[in-house]
């Protein structure tokens, strides 16, 4: 997976949302919410009269390193793609970004207030890369998580077309139940989560013209419905350290 991921094009991948609707749906729904919850968990950590030090772990291009930099003293961007990082220094100038593996983290225990992790989980070892994550946080710091839902209803049909057609599925996303239960063992407490997004998987040339429209239709409607979509193609998550 490695090799597969420092392949990837950095601008591309941070410009996909300009390619089709259901990425331009995802990043609209979630980008506001997610940048919200950072700054939110930075103001919450200040408030204690802490100099929060946070870590953004698999940070890819830069993009949310660049923001939790401005709300804490120190902030860290890690990532395993040296491609990745060297467009995030290019493009985002002056922040701190270290070559490194989520499952071995560089840095000593409880060293981070706040770590943050998007688009992470379904690429690594999760119980691993969790207990790292543990390891490397003070007591009572915030965690963010970021990851696909197993039994998201725009990726099991891709998952599925993918086996018919023998082709290769990299991804392992988790399921929410999973994730609760790692949370549990590794002395995270749930503060709040979310799973709200409506994306479902309908066909390219379906998407390219009335994707948004049923993207928006089927998101107010479970919202109506259910305070907790299950097919939801993200969960959010916020955890504190016991």
């Amino acid at each position: 997976m490695k090799i597969v991921y420092n392949a990837i094009d950095p601008e591309a991948y941070e410009m996909r949302h300009r390619k089709s609707y259901s990425e331009a749906y995802m990043y609209s729904h979630w980008k506001p919410i997610i940048s919200k919850l950072i700054l939110l968990a930075c103001r919450i950590l200040h408030k204690y009269g802490t100099e929060v030090e946070a870590l953004d772990i698999g940070c890819g291009t830069g993009v949310y390193t660049e923001l939790i930099s401005k709300c804490t003293q120190k902030a860290i961007g890690l990532d395993i793609s040296k491609n990745m990082l060297e467009y995030a220094r290019k493009k985002r100038k002056g922040l701190n970004l270290i070559h490194g593996d989520a499952h071995l983290l560089p840095f000593r225990n409880e060293s981070f207030h706040l770590v943050v992790s998007i688009g992470l989980m379904e690429y690594v070892q999760k119980d691993i890369v969790l207990k790292e994550i543990a390891r490397t946080m003070k007591k009572g710091g915030l965690l963010i998580i970021v990851a696909p839902n197993k039994y998201s209803a725009y990726r099991l049909p891709i998952k599925i077309i993918a086996k018919i057609f023998r082709r290769e599925y990299v991804a392992r996303e988790p399921s929410f139940g999973e994730m609760i239960y790692l949370f549990h063992q590794l002395g995270f407490k749930l503060v709040w989560y979310k799973m709200d997004n409506g994306l479902v998987f309908i066909p390219s040339f379906l998407d390219r013209t009335i994707g948004m429209n049923i993207y928006y239709l089927v998101e107010g409607v479970l919202k109506l419905t259910l305070r907790r979509n299950p097919f939801s193609n993200v969960m959010l998550f916020l955890l504190q350290k016991k």
